[in-house]
């Protein structure tokens, strides 16, 4: 499993997990917008979820694999905040917390599965070098 967070502008890391599942997490902050690129697995066409969006909170589209899914991002604190609504009906809802280890070589996210309910992720991405 991999995380990926890059790009030229401020606040751009890289981040990887050894786990050698596929994932691949780009985030790139410029200004006042963020870019947030997330691949699961091989197939560009299923396994990736891209949106583009600026940190105030407002509701945006953005595409999850095959389907649309609308988002709002936002910082509490140093916290990014990415709640999604998804799934082909749009009925499914998450919330992913991303931050910053104190020591900035490690970014963890929670997930919160809201909709259907479920078991809480959370994932520790290492600094890709």
């Amino acid at each position: 499993m991999s995380s990926t967070a890059t790009g030229g502008g401020a606040g751009a890391s890289r981040f990887t997990d050894q786990t050698g599942k596929d994932l691949v997490l780009v985030i790139e902050e410029k200004e006042e917008s963020i870019h947030i690129k997330e691949t699961r697995g091989p197939n560009p066409k299923d396994d990736v979820s891209s949106l583009t969006r600026d940190t105030m909170g407002d509701e945006c589209a953005m595409q999850d694999g095959r389907d649309k899914a609308k988002a709002f991002v936002y910082y509490n604190g140093p916290v990014l905040v990415v709640l999604k609504t998804h799934g082909r009906k749009g009925d499914a809802v998450e919330k992913r917390l991303l931050s910053l280890s104190p020591s900035g070589d490690s970014l963890v996210m929670e997930i919160n599965h809201i909709e259907p309910q479920g078991k809480d992720e959370k994932l520790v991405l290492s600094r890709a070098r």
